[in-house]
Formats: structure tokens, C-alpha cells, sequence
């Protein structure tokens, strides 16, 4: 059933009759974002979504993390060498897009949470219809612990997850989430032991 496609840094696949999945693929890197991933992203939904036959997507990571948001090395070089020339932040530049992307998809999408989703990372996984995870998961807007206030969707959609004081309190807080306690405040809808992602 598996055909597979890759691109620079992911790959989609079938995994079942209507159903694809995309996978992260900069696991050394904890799948942080980076200029060719939104790229990569951004064209896998495309060419999932025209193929009628697909009527389900499953997002996830290779390797033991989700997604860490931003790749901070592309993020500090970033800063260094475009800031000065494009005035435009590292997230709306690449991270942003990818969020409303993901909103705007015809088809259904699952965040697959396999391991850490942080910062944009977990905004990625909020933009999702649905989001399971692993016991493994660890799930935080972290943010706050590089100094930065929470991005590329995560103040939208964490509130009318969560509710707003609870919101606040992990943006405020950098506070990394266990499956567990996810579920138990509506960050995720449901979790197993294993993950064949």
C-alpha cells in the first residue's frame, strides 16, 4: 500500500486506503523548521490534497521527537544575515505560512504526536483537526524560554483548546506537558502506548 515520496527534509506516504501520511524529516535535528521544510510542507499538501483518492492526513515526526518549532541555528543565522535585509521575523517567513496552510487543508489532518512538539512545533499541532499522541509525548509552548512571545498561531488556538487562563499560564510558564496530562486539558484528544509513526 505504501508508495512513498520523498523531499528534502519529509516524505508522504500511503498508509491505508484514503489515508497519507506526512512525516518530519530532520530527526537529527529534532525536526526544527527550516526554510526547505515550510517548502517541503507547503508542497506535499499540495499535491495531497489534488489527489482526490486521499481523504485523511497524518502528520508526523521521524525519530523521537514531533517537532522542536524553529531550528534555532537557522534562527540565530537568521537574525544575523536576513533580519537587517527582509525586516521580517524568522516565524512569519517560515513557520507562519505553514500554520495556515494547514488550517486551510481540504482534508482532515491528524497531528500524530510521537515525542516533543514545542514552541512552533506544538503550533503545528494545534493547526491540526486532531491531535493523538504517544506516551512519549511531551507537548509545551515554549516560547517564553528563549524570550520570545508565543507565534505562528499557537495565542489562537491554545485558548479555544485549553481555555484562556490555562493558556496563559503554559505560555506564560514554558510548562512541557506529559500525554497525560494533554489529554486531561484538551490539547489532545486521545493517546496510546504505541505509535507506528
Amino acid at each position: 500500500m505504501s508508495t512513498r515520496t520523498d523531499l528534502e527534509t519529509c516524505y508522504h506516504e500511503r498508509v491505508a486506503d484514503g489515508v497519507a501520511m506526512l512525516t518530519l524529516n530532520r530527526p537529527d535535528r529534532g525536526n526544527g523548521v527550516v526554510p526547505e521544510m515550510a517548502r517541503d510542507i507547503l508542497d506535499a499538501l499540495t499535491t495531497l490534497e489534488q489527489d482526490r483518492s486521499v481523504r485523511v492526513l497524518v502528520l508526523t515526526g521521524a525519530g523521537p521527537q514531533f517537532c522542536a518549532g524553529a531550528d534555532l541555528g537557522e534562527f540565530q543565522r537568521y537574525i544575523a544575515e536576513r533580519l537587517p535585509i527582509d525586516h521580517e521575523p524568522y516565524n512569519a517567513r517560515v513557520l507562519w505560512p505553514v500554520t495556515q496552510r494547514l488550517v486551510g487543508c481540504r482534508l482532515p489532518i491528524i497531528a500524530a504526536i510521537n515525542g516533543g512538539a514545542t514552541a512552533g512545533g506544538l503550533d503545528l499541532e494545534l493547526a491540526c483537526d486532531m491531535r493523538i499522541a504517544s506516551t512519549r509525548a511531551r507537548m509545551g509552548e515554549t516560547y517564553i524560554k528563549l524570550g520570545l512571545n508565543p507565534g505562528n498561531g499557537g495565542t489562537y488556538f491554545l485558548p479555544r483548546l485549553v481555555g484562556s487562563g490555562l493558556a496563559a499560564e503554559l505560555a506564560f510558564t514554558g510548562d512541557i506537558l506529559d500525554a497525560e496530562r494533554a489529554l486531561e486539558i484538551g490539547l489532545s484528544t486521545g493517546w496510546w502506548s504505541r505509535i507506528s509513526c
